[in-house]
């Protein structure tokens, strides 16, 4: 009888503490980012100061933008706020607007390469 009641506390025990287990791992796994390499991705926002390279990859900061990648195997969206670093490839696909009196433009359209840097 007091070899089963042991058993009983030490089952609670190890119960009551896989959610403190479960939280730190949580918490020290790093957040995955968005990255789109072989599927395109389809973004709709404003976004400040794009700079444009040769090879035709946007740099911006994103004041609003929304994201929908559609890869191979997963699908991703979300929204990217608080003026993240974002880098795409521009596509024919990608409509952007003329910049407005702070810089700003509206971005609407399909690329390749979407990423959300640190």
């Amino acid at each position: 009888m007091r070899r089963k009641q042991i058993g009983m506390l030490l089952s609670m025990i190890l119960l009551a503490t896989i959610p403190f287990t479960t939280g730190a791992a949580m918490a020290s796994s790093p957040v995955e980012e968005p990255q789109s390499l072989i599927g395109v991705t389809f973004i709709a926002g404003y976004i400040l100061k794009p700079e444009i390279s040769e090879r035709n990859i946007v740099t911006a900061k994103a004041v609003l933008l929304f994201y929908y990648d559609r890869g191979l195997i997963i699908k991703d969206s979300g929204i990217v706020t608080g003026l993240k670093n974002i880098r795409f490839r521009n596509t024919p696909l990608m409509l952007i607007s003329e910049p407005d009196a702070i810089g700003g433009v509206m971005a609407i359209g399909v690329c390749t390469g979407f990423h959300i840097m640190r």
